[in-house]
């Protein structure tokens, strides 16, 4: 890692417009941007907060990120039941 300003959990999530407890969920989803553990202090670098940022860009035509699935339930048309009767 290069010398660089590490920014407090507060100042991270300020910076990417989270919140703070935003920020600890995806650090227990093993998720999110990477962070630096100091003992007890969790300190998140500038370069992998753009990075992170990044690399959730969607491109120009409005598809999603790259290797992101979509997430919810499948609809199924009005005939068709999940269980049979």
């Amino acid at each position: 890692m290069s010398v660089a300003r590490l920014l407090r959990e507060r100042e991270a999530a300020g910076w990417l417009h989270l919140s703070p407890a935003t920020l600890r969920r995806w650090r227990s989803e093993s998720s999110g941007p990477r962070f630096v553990r100091l003992g007890r202090a969790v300190r998140y670098d500038l370069t992998d907060l753009v990075a992170f940022v990044d690399a959730g860009r969607t491109p120009p035509d409005g598809a999603p990120p790259y290797g992101t699935a979509r997430r919810g339930r499948v609809r199924r048309p009005l005939g068709e039941r999940s269980c049979a009767r």
